[in-house]
């Protein structure tokens, strides 16, 4: 076999297992000389076809998103929300480079899904960076602030401890998952 035909079916080979694993759910591939791929990468690997590439890469930042909201991971709630926003923002962004190879339809079913699933979290995310954001602002201004802001912060405060103490986060971030899990066959199989 000559070299350029190994190099297609090393490519193709990887790019199989690849797609084989983006339609599998799993994280830890070898390629053909037992080398770790990461296939949760948010980027294409060496020789991976385009198509098949994103595809893995959404899927990828899918799974990580219910990961963090069903607590899978090490982040508490707050940065659980944070890390799974993070995450759809990137599938969003990704959808948005094939945008053109999907059509209008298709792209704005997908794009609204996980757009609207992050904004069913973002008022507990919003509520915790209100007071951090505060807070900042005291220490850069120091104590004239922190006596005119007091009455705003312990407002801010009771705000985020309300959003967070209710038992709300937990179904929020329940359902949120259990939207993107429901969501990801559609997004498995788009024609990419």
């Amino acid at each position: 076999m000559s070299p350029s035909r190994e190099l297609k079916a090393a490519a193709l080979a990887a790019a199989g297992t690849a797609a084989a694993a983006a339609g599998l759910g799993l994280r830890h591939l070898r390629d053909r000389d037992g080398h770790a791929l990461d296939s949760d990468a948010y980027r294409l690997l060496a020789g991976e076809p385009v198509g098949l590439g994103v595809k893995r890469a959404i899927l990828a930042q899918v799974d990580d998103a219910v990961a963090e909201l069903r607590g899978e991971t090490d982040s508490d709630p707050d940065e659980g929300i944070h890390e799974a926003r993070k995450d759809m923002k990137k599938v969003r962004s990704a959808l948005r480079l094939v945008r053109d190879h999907l059509g209008d339809d298709l792209w704005r079913r997908e794009n609204d899904h996980y757009r609207n699933v992050a904004r069913t979290l973002s008022g507990f995310r919003d509520a915790e960076i209100l007071v951090e954001s505060l807070d900042g602002l005291v220490e850069r201004f120091g104590a004239p602030a922190r006596e005119r802001l007091a009455g705003l912060r312990e407002q801010l405060e009771r705000d985020a401890k309300a959003a967070y103490g209710d038992g709300s986060i937990e179904r929020a971030m329940a359902g949120a998952a259990a939207e993107l899990s429901a969501g990801r066959p559609a997004t498995a199989g788009l024609p990419l």
